[in-house]
């Protein structure tokens, strides 16, 4: 994504500690081994669904937000927000609801500092789950 309007603009980032992003799991797998009542193949296409619609969904946010959608924003927001909740990625759903009510109060700048985490957490949900080595 490249800068446009929002070039420097210094909104403060969103806090989170590097000590519980380097001790905490993005999503709680076990959790959803459990609901999916033990189906290992699956919780593996639940994790290879997220991460492919995770990935589109950012880049059309990031478009979105080039574009001064606000409109799109919250629908990606949204969806990604969702999406999130359902796989337990708590961090992420609350990076999307922030860049959600921002895009609500078409208030896009203050947007960017949540997308820089979204983008953070998204990743940390890609690795986890392909460290997890489940086959499906």
């Amino acid at each position: 994504m490249t800068t446009t309007a929002t070039e420097g603009v210094n909104d403060p980032e969103p806090e989170i500690s590097s000590e519980s992003l380097r001790t905490a799991n993005p999503f709680d797998h076990q959790s959803l081994l459990d609901e999916l009542s033990g189906n290992t193949a699956l919780l593996s296409k639940l994790l290879k669904t997220f991460g492919r619609e995770s990935t589109s969904d950012l880049a059309g946010l990031e478009t979105a937000l080039d574009a001064n959608d606000a409109a799109r924003v919250a629908r990606l927001a949204h969806r990604i927000k969702g999406s999130a909740a359902v796989m337990g990625a708590w961090r992420v759903r609350e990076q999307a609801a922030m860049i959600e009510a921002c895009a609500q109060r078409c208030d896009l700048t203050n947007a960017l500092p949540y997308l820089r985490m979204l983008r953070m957490e998204l990743k940390r949900c890609s690795d986890f789950g392909a460290s997890l080595n489940i086959c499906g």
